[in-house]
């Protein structure tokens, strides 16, 4: 049996996991506060920057920090947080104060020492930043470098990317680091952007991926008279969280300030599996929030999208006037939609508000560039003066159910627009490349994600759905080995159609890789399989843009196409890579975490026919069988279409995107038999 780890055709058909995997916008708390760097560009270059009087300071920590006494215990691992604590202070009038304090050492002095150099980061448009202790543990005393230390400010804002943040990072050499020592650092960073008004949040996770910390407190501190919600989020295998049986809580009361504060201790390092299911965390999560509850979110996030003044520029009437010129309401959100994507060049200038509240359509048309949040404000405003039920909408891209989870903290990544059309939400993303399909044939690329509305009649959580029409999220693939007389070369035909998400990838793939190199990629990947492979003729490419639809047709001269096999006869194999790859191969039954599948809900039709010439035979078992599985099933069937030919087919459709842990065993042993089918052949001459 064949496990060909390279698909023949993935570099023509799957272009990285999604063509917007990086785009990241409006994330607020500890997230980056603009889009992320589009795939392709380059890694941004580090500039020097000198910052104001008063931005940055070394100084002892406030007063409202409570400091830690003594070191927590040592631990046996190479490396550690002996200490791990972050401290908060929310105020109306005043803002947000985050301190930190991290300790870090280890048993191996050698990677400790990799830990010298340091990297904080902050925002000076609205924060300060003070350094209270860099120091060193040596032989059980601290070594204070503070006033030796010169930390270097660098930012990558000098036009190496598309995003403009305004964020400083700050490097940080410490000096005499030697291996051995312990390091210790302490600083306070202080501020809050003016857009969110007096309202203050904050995610902080209890443990640390691969490192294991002695002792971890989270400690958030408001006046006794303001709102603060404090909530825990807990992993989502229950049986590794340690909220409950180890984190501990107390809320306190001194004075004016109130006080919420978690601790651990002996927290071990975090292990993340991979095919995590949307909607659940692997970390111990506590949020901190002033906002009352998801309606205050909505009274903020809809302000952000209120147009102050109509639009009125020549560009924004001419764009109008042809929207509505659309005969349909699918067309006027197609043609809208596709407008923006290609005519609106992404740039994310996020300094200040603007990281968080779009421009004008006027200043984006005269621009025309602008992020997320820009192009969906032209666009909804648009879409209103053609008469259409649209309203702007926040999501979080990567983990697209956990926002809802988060105690009203806006933890969003991405803007995006929902337009109802017949009554079905149409998820309108304009930072994706050009969709140049009718709006039903256009790939749903955040199914079955949540996005928040904050206004309008169907304000709140809204679970996009995946496309109706199962034929849009189908792909196939057909391929035919054709032995030749001489029993050795072959003619190889694949045949391949793509819909949905999958066209709009190809196409992608195809705007910005060279045909010749993707070509070349084919012909290597398919060499894994059939060494000296060669392209018989030119190959054959048709893309259907309205129905979103691109079919696909190449041949191949296989020279070998047979592997003896003694005893038995001659062996022929061949690669199911576009079924498998679909599947999460978990190895461990007994996995107690939610599994992730595909969200589009694909369906994939895979066949591999072998014709062999007259006299020759395969006498393989023919079958024809269901393989039903949690979130899955398969048709997995063997035919013999002539007497002198073999037929492999599976059809595999995803039916959820999670599989919960009681159904892991089900799931395991339903993919373990799609993994089994059998792509290896004993052919037979006469």
């Amino acid at each position: 049996m064949v496990r060909n780890c390279i698909s023949v055709w993935r570099k023509f058909l799957y272009f990285a996991h999604s063509v917007r995997a990086t785009t990241l916008c409006l994330v607020f708390g500890f997230l980056l506060a603009t889009d992320g760097v589009r795939a392709g560009e380059e890694a941004p270059q580090w500039t020097e920057v000198h910052l104001s009087a008063g931005q940055f300071s070394k100084a002892a920590p406030a007063s409202w920090v409570q400091l830690q006494g003594e070191l927590p215990p040592k631990m046996q691992a190479p490396v550690y947080f002996r200490l791990f604590d972050t401290q908060y202070r929310f105020a109306a009038q005043t803002g947000s104060d985050r301190y930190v304090r991290l300790v870090v050492d280890g048993n191996q002095g050698a990677q400790v020492q990799q830990q010298c150099k340091q990297s904080l980061t902050f925002d000076p448009t609205y924060q300060t930043l003070v350094l209270h202790t860099v120091g060193l543990w040596r032989d059980g005393r601290l070594i204070d470098q503070l006033a030796k230390a010169q930390p270097r400010f660098l930012t990558s804002d000098k036009g190496q990317s598309s995003v403009y943040t305004g964020q400083v990072n700050v490097l940080l050499e410490i000096p005499d680091c030697r291996a051995g020592d312990a390091i210790d650092l302490a600083w306070t960073v202080s501020g809050r952007n003016p857009v969110f008004g007096s309202y203050n949040f904050a995610v902080e996770q209890m443990g640390v991926q691969d490192l294991p910390i002695s002792s971890r407190r989270v400690s958030f501190m408001s006046p006794r008279d303001e709102p603060l919600h404090v909530d825990a989020v807990p992993q989502a295998d229950g049986g590794k969280s340690r909220f409950k049986k180890f984190a501990t809580a107390q809320d306190t009361v001194s004075g004016p300030w109130r006080r919420v504060q978690w601790h651990d201790a002996a927290v071990p390092a975090q292990r993340i599996e991979a095919f995590g299911a949307q909607g659940d965390t692997q970390l111990d999560m506590v949020t901190a929030s002033t906002f009352a509850d998801w309606s205050a979110v909505e009274r903020w996030a809809a302000d952000l999208f209120v147009v102050p003044k109509a639009p009125r520029s020549a560009a924004y009437q001419s764009l109008v006037r042809d929207i509505k010129q659309r005969p349909t309401e699918a067309e006027r959100v197609a043609r809208a939609l596709q407008w923006v994507q290609r005519e609106i060049r992404y740039v994310s200038v996020s300094l200040g508000e603007s990281a968080y509240r779009p421009a004008s359509p006027d200043v984006v048309l005269e621009r025309r560039y602008g992020d997320c949040k820009d192009v969906t404000l032209l666009l909804t405003t648009v879409l209103r003066e053609a008469g259409v039920d649209v309203q702007p909408a926040l999501m979080t891209s990567f983990n697209g159910r956990i926002a809802s989870r988060l105690n009203a903290v806006p933890w969003f990544d991405h803007a995006v627009a929902v337009a109802w059309v017949t009554g079905r939400p149409y998820v309108l993303d304009a930072t994706l490349p050009e969709q140049p399909s009718r709006l039903e044939r256009m790939a749903v690329w955040h199914a079955l994600k949540e996005v928040f509305v904050p206004a309008g009649p169907h304000k709140g959580f809204v679970q996009v759905p995946v496309a109706p029409d199962v034929a849009n999220r189908t792909q196939t693939h057909a391929e035919v080995m054709e032995l030749q007389p001489d029993g050795k070369s072959g003619v190889l035909s694949i045949d391949i159609t793509l819909r949905g998400s999958a066209a709009e990838q190809q196409r992608q793939l195809m705007r910005s890789v060279p045909l010749e190199q993707v070509k070349e990629q084919v012909l290597n990947d398919l060499r894994h399989l059939y060494p000296n492979a060669t392209w018989k003729a030119a190959p054959s490419y048709t893309d259907q843009a309205q129905d979103n639809r691109i079919d696909m047709h190449a041949q191949f001269v296989v020279p070998e196409v047979l592997k003896r096999r003694f005893g038995v006869g001659q062996r022929y194999e061949f690669s199911d890579n576009p079924i498998t790859q679909q599947l999460a191969a978990i190895t461990d039954a007994k996995r107690a975490l939610p599994v992730g599948l595909p969200s589009e809900l694909v369906r994939v039709v895979f066949s591999h026919e072998l014709r062999l010439p007259a006299g020759w035979r395969v006498d393989e078992a023919l079958y024809d069988e269901a393989i039903q599985g949690q979130a899955f099933v398969a048709r997995a069937t063997r035919t013999r279409p002539t007497p002198h030919s073999l037929l492999h087919r599976v059809e595999l459709e995803i039916k959820s995107d999670r599989v919960a842990p009681e159904h892991m065993r089900q799931y395991h042993d339903a993919v373990r038999q799609v993994l089994d089918l059998e792509t290896t052949l004993v052919v037979k001459q006469p």
